[in-house]
């Protein structure tokens, strides 16, 4: 199946709340909480008003699968639980990569926990 990216709208905010909130994506954040809705509105809202954070819904075919970002040269990601192992990580960050060549950014950075 076909790995694509999406620009993420306001109505995918619920579902990027739903992967953040899997244990397993969890774990790989300083705050291992679970983000109740109101944290996660005011997140994206500053999100989607700051400049220099830019970021896309993952699709599978025809399915969402992911979040990918860039916040201030940052590169951010998680997939829900049953598509990780399978590649579309690895598709989804080359085509990130070329989203911020368009973008004009020349350096990236990750965080591995």
């Amino acid at each position: 199946m076909k790995v694509e990216i999406r620009d993420v709208i306001e109505k995918d905010w619920d579902f990027i709340l739903k992967i953040r909130n899997q244990h397993s994506n969890r774990i790989a954040f300083h705050d291992t909480t679970i983000t109740s809705i109101d944290t996660h509105r005011k997140y994206m809202t500053k999100l989607r008003d700051d400049p220099n954070s830019f970021h896309w819904i993952i699709m599978y075919g025809e399915k969402a699968v992911g979040h990918i970002k860039i916040v201030n040269s940052e590169l951010g990601y998680f997939l829900l639980d049953g598509y990780k192992g399978k590649g579309i990580g690895t598709k989804a960050h080359e085509l990130v990569y070329d989203k911020a060549k368009q973008l004009g950014l020349k350096k990236l950075a990750a965080t591995i926990k």
